[in-house]
């Protein structure tokens, strides 16, 4: 009876991780305002698409979870081509809560297809023995922490100031969804892979048994789809799948079914190589000279498809086929005498050498064979990197300058282009180019630090001493360098499966994995005091957004929420008008100095029938000029402000009765739209005599 106690409560903790990847999925769509229905309508339909696969069984419900990843990351843009967010958490919430009914199904007892009270047994024996998993809860709490401070960054204490996030610009050009979204669409990612791998682990000690097949089947299946449509692109037309894949078929680059160009460059190489490690030992090929021949084949295969690849493509499958052939000859290390060794390892050498020189020479448009003559010249190893790679080594130039400014947390994880798109950041953007850091190495560092790189490094040395998968690892590195392959969700999703679950625990979890999980939580505690002590610093609060950027504005007027209110004003003049909406503290910009009408006034969006709003002037530097308190009331909108010379921003916020400011749910205020110019820069018309 025990037993079965165990098997319901771990179908609820499956239904509480499918609830806390809603509320991932939730975020992702707070970060990507595009319309409701198209945003739900993805993910409802990635989420029918799983439960079907698990509906049927669990290795269906796996391998169509990696079909969705991998071959349908671009689905928005194919049913909406004006929305260009990748959507794809519907993906890991129909596999969580796919792999709770799979286990009703198969487990429960009250279950209508429940098998043997031995199966039940078993199944519950398998979970007394989970644990911590290898650290999952610190990985995801550290994750949720991470994403919490991307966005109290650009919100400025939301939860304080109003129950609804006040939209803003972050920087002039850059709303606030939108640099919350630089990070948000990296970290939900990662976290919901988290949590879907932390419900396989904790489900199936064993799983890797059957996931090494369900996850391998998924891969090759995507490997065969995005070889004919790559195949097609680059002999056919380029422009076939060719839609919001940023610019790569202008550049007569191919993408398969990837999200651009730069995902198939190192994606594709790897699933490449994996497929063919799969192939062999599914159908369990032990002949030698077979694995030559199949190895040959995929490389070069491989190779003609790389015609119109980036130029880090041929490097990556070179490496990748030289450490697959390195592993292949370990299994026959003691068959084969030295002098066969040699002689194999040399011919494979030579073809790779000969094969590599012969498509550098005629692929990508001869990029790669550019680079490799600046990185053989004279130069100095700084100049050859700068040369061979401009921009990669400008943003690599960027993402150091934020590590070096902020060390041990480092700027946040989306800091890079959040710095390329800032005026008054020290390097400056000549080029005028935004993009995420040119590697991923440079990338953690900007992002999370020294104190992120060792909690990284925590996590890799578990997985390699729990899994005995330290060679795993080596497939990353010639990729790491060309790249930061989070920003894409096919990229995350592939790094951290190859990195740990697709390898099964070959250790019992001992106290070294409860320690590694303990560091997680207590650096995630210490982030978080980080997060609100810098936060704490910030005074500005949340700044009303440019014309240019208004489709975002959350409290709008008639574009947004269609507003135009029928009032009757103090002078008993009915009038249809319109206004803006807020709540909470904001900084809005200034163009006047004088006394002034406020042009603030209570609307039927309140029952309040009166507030307290404080006025602070602030010079350009955000200095304070000086401040006032007025009183709003119902549609009137007779209330000065005195505003003095040198006022370049208004900042206004609720307060009491005691001049403290309103904390917790504000009150909504509304503002004349006729009060701000062009730039929604305040400018009131109504000038005191």
């Amino acid at each position: 009876m025990m037993k079965l106690t165990k098997s319901r409560k771990h179908f609820l903790f499956l239904l509480l991780l499918s609830a806390i990847s809603w509320l991932v999925i939730k975020f992702h769509y707070f970060a990507n305002p595009i319309p409701s229905k198209i945003y739900y309508s993805i993910v409802f339909f990635e989420f029918l698409f799983v439960i079907i696969g698990y509906l049927f069984s669990l290795r269906m419900g796996r391998i169509f979870l990696v079909l969705g990843i991998l071959l349908l990351n671009r689905i928005t843009s194919f049913a909406y081509s004006g929305v260009d967010t990748i959507i794809i958490g519907g993906f890991f919430w129909g596999g969580i809560t796919g792999l709770a009914l799979r286990i009703f199904l198969d487990h429960s007892k009250y279950s209508p297809f429940v098998k043997s009270v031995h199966e039940r047994f078993v199944f519950a024996r398998t979970l007394e023995r989970s644990r911590f998993h290898l650290a999952y809860p610190g990985v995801i709490t550290f994750l949720f922490v991470i994403l919490l401070g991307g966005l109290l960054k650009v919100y400025s204490f939301p939860y304080f100031n109003g129950m609804d996030f006040q939209e803003s610009y972050y920087l002039p050009d850059l709303p606030s969804r939108s640099a919350f979204s630089l990070s948000a669409n990296i970290i939900t990612t990662l976290l919901l892979s988290m949590l879907y791998f932390y419900a396989e682990e904790k489900s199936f000690q064993d799983y890797y048994k059957g996931g090494f097949r369900d996850f391998g089947t998924g891969i090759v299946i995507s490997l065969i789809f995005h070889t004919i449509v790559i195949f097609i692109q680059t002999f056919i037309s380029i422009q076939f799948f060719g839609q919001s894949t940023n610019s790569a078929p202008d550049l007569n680059r191919v993408t398969g079914l990837f999200r651009d160009a730069g995902s198939c460059t190192w994606i594709y190489p790897l699933i490449l190589s994996y497929s063919l490690y799969y192939i062999i030992k599914e159908f369990n090929i032990s002949n030698f000279r077979m694995i030559f021949v199949l190895m040959f084949l995929f490389f070069i295969g491989g190779g003609i498809l790389g015609l119109k690849q980036g130029r880090a493509y041929l490097i990556i499958l070179t490496v990748s086929f030289l450490l697959f052939f390195i592993r292949s000859l370990k299994k026959f290390w003691n068959r084969l005498n030295k002098k066969k060794f040699s002689i194999v390892f040399s011919i494979f050498l030579l073809i790779l050498s000969l094969s590599f020189v012969l498509f550098i020479k005629y692929s990508s448009n001869g990029k790669l064979y550019n680079t490799l003559q600046i990185v053989l010249s004279t130069e100095s190893l700084i100049d050859k990197f700068k040369n061979s790679d401009p921009n990669r080594f400008f943003l690599n130039k960027v993402a150091l300058k934020v590590f070096v400014d902020s060390p041990m947390f480092g700027g946040g994880v989306g800091s890079v282009p959040i710095s390329l798109k800032d005026p008054h950041f020290p390097i400056d953007n000549k080029i005028s180019i935004i993009d995420g850091p040119g590697s991923f190495y440079t990338g953690v560092l900007s992002d999370v630090g020294v104190l992120g790189l060792i909690l990284l490094i925590s996590w890799i040395l578990l997985q390699i001493y729990y899994r005995k998968n330290g060679f795993n690892y080596l497939f990353f590195l010639v990729p790491f360098i060309v790249g930061y392959h989070i920003t894409h969700p096919d990229g995350a999703f592939m790094i951290i499966l190859f990195a740990g679950p697709l390898t099964r625990i070959k250790k019992n979890l001992g106290h070294f994995s409860t320690i590694v999980n303990r560091i997680f939580l207590l650096f995630s505690v210490i982030f978080l005091i980080h997060i609100l002590y810098s936060k704490s610093l910030d005074e500005t609060g949340p700044m009303f957004r440019q014309s240019k950027i208004a489709k975002y504005q959350l409290f709008a007027y008639s574009e947004n929420r269609m507003i135009l209110e029928s009032v009757l004003f103090s002078d008993g003049k009915e009038d249809y008008i319109k206004y803006h909406l807020f709540r909470g503290a904001i900084i809005q910009k200034n163009t006047i100095s004088g006394e002034f009408s406020s042009c603030a006034f209570l609307s039927n969006e309140t029952s309040l029938k009166q507030m307290r709003l404080k006025y602070t002037y602030l010079d350009k530097t955000k200095s304070v000029l000086n401040e006032e308190i007025i009183s709003l009331k119902k549609f009137k909108i007779d209330e000065t402000i005195h505003i003095p010379i040198g006022t370049e921003y208004l900042k206004l916020e609720e307060v009491d009765n005691s001049d403290k400011p309103i904390f917790f749910r504000g009150t909504i205020f509304s503002i004349l739209a006729d009060c701000y110019n062009e730039k929604n820069e305040f400018r009131s018309k109504i000038k005191v005599q």
